[in-house]
């Protein structure tokens, strides 16, 4: 029996195509399966094509007027209360289900929007922690195309001894293990790295005058 996940493979296969997301919206239609998330997914693939061709000046007013029609359906959608029903949280939006297992990214009592976004029907950006991710990264990259993770800490921040050079060293870690996603951090992220990193200079120059 054909289910939703039958269609991810092709799409994680090829993330800049827009043609296996929109089979599966068909399918999403045809089948009754979610009707709304087939609407989400071709809302969303017609709003990042009006948004490519802003630049151009001929159809920019148009385009502004079709890419905010198509950011207020979005935002219905993805707030619309689900058909679906959680076991133990019992109602709750479409992005509650839609997310996947890029739930697991969004801490207690935190906006989704916050921390997950939605381009092209799917979870295509995420801000967590570094430890976060490292537990739920290779889960979330098999069920969304994630192409941009930005992180609030670096890897081991809590570590004793983690410096500026060592996030370097897990971040280049990072990127090899999961080579088809740009990482980068915040700017609270950076400054503490500077300032570990400045804590730790100065506590060597002190070792050595002493």
């Amino acid at each position: 029996m054909t289910t939703a996940a039958d269609f991810l493979p092709a799409i994680l296969a090829d993330p800049d195509d827009d043609t296996p997301r929109l089979v599966l919206a068909d399918w999403l239609e045809e089948s009754g399966t979610d009707p709304l998330r087939a609407e989400f997914i071709r809302v969303q693939v017609k709003l990042a094509t009006v948004e490519a061709r802003l630049g151009t000046a001929d159809e920019m007013f148009r385009d502004k007027g079709d890419r905010d029609a198509f950011r207020h359906r979005e935002w219905e959608l993805l707030w619309a209360t689900s058909h679906l029903r959680h076991p133990l949280c019992g109602e709750r939006p479409n992005l509650f289900f839609w997310s996947g297992p890029a739930l697991e990214l969004i801490p207690n009592g935190a906006k989704y929007t916050d921390h997950l976004t939605f381009r092209r029907g799917f979870v295509e950006r995420v801000t967590c922690t570094a430890d976060d991710w490292e537990e739920h990264g290779d889960t979330i990259a098999r069920a969304q195309p994630v192409r941009e993770v930005e992180l609030t800490t670096w890897p081991r921040e809590s570590d004793e001894g983690c410096h500026g050079a060592a996030a370097s060293q897990f971040l280049h870690e990072f990127r090899q293990r999961w080579s088809s996603i740009t990482f980068t951090l915040t700017d609270d992220a950076l400054t503490r790295i500077a300032h570990a990193q400045a804590r730790r200079l100065a506590e060597a120059s002190a070792r050595g005058g002493t």
